[in-house]
């Protein structure tokens, strides 16, 4: 049986319970693949020219940590969100995403350590309800898969115990979908969190 360790980091490390994110589109091109945690801050978002912020990821290297960083994973968040004052903005969109995606996490390039079924994977915190809207006397109701809570989230954990990124180990996450089967009506965000603890230097 392989197990993941942490080895203990010659650096002084301080444990700061934040958790990692990135930002993909989810667009009305047609799309079969969204990715994560591969285009750092800087890099475009979409191919028309927009540029990743800390607004949309806060990973500053692709696909690693870098030192002297490391990362306590204990699970997964995938929030969804678009304009609820847009007429294009539709739960067959939603559903496209729960339904028919597949989300799956890589250590390294090649083999699946984590795949599921979008619906697996709770939004976590996020609207519920109905909201403002610039539409008099229009209300809208925000779809969410679970409950929004920053406790609601895919456990990712063995034996209770996180596992552990080192600060130059390669991860990566993604959701497919089948070809020609997602065209959503608009451009939508999809956040991805891995939850968990990031230790950084002192």
């Amino acid at each position: 049986m392989i197990t993941r360790e942490r080895v203990e980091s010659r650096a002084a490390l301080r444990a700061l319970k934040q958790p990692l994110f990135d930002t993909a589109i989810f667009d009305n091109a047609g799309v079969n693949r969204l990715n994560y945690f591969q285009a750092p801050q800087g890099n475009p978002i979409v191919a028309a020219g927009a540029f990743k912020s800390e607004v949309d990821t806060n990973l500053t290297q692709a696909g690693q940590l870098g030192r002297p960083q490391e990362f306590d994973l204990y699970g997964f968040n995938l929030e969804f969100t678009c304009d609820p004052d847009d007429a294009g903005a539709t739960i067959a969109d939603l559903q496209l995403l729960y339904d028919a995606g597949v989300f799956e996490f890589f250590f390294g390039q090649q083999r699946p350590w984590l795949q599921i079924p979008v619906q697996e994977i709770p939004n976590g915190a996020g609207w519920e309800g109905t909201v403002a809207t610039a539409n008099v006397g229009t209300e809208y109701f925000f779809a969410k898969n679970g409950i929004g809570d920053v406790h609601s989230y895919y456990v990712f954990t063995i034996g209770k115990k996180p596992i552990p990124i080192a600060s130059a180990e390669n991860f990566t996450a993604r959701v497919d979908f089948p070809q020609g089967a997602v065209t959503p009506s608009q451009d939508y965000r999809v956040r991805c969190f891995m939850k968990g603890v990031l230790y950084a230097a002192l």
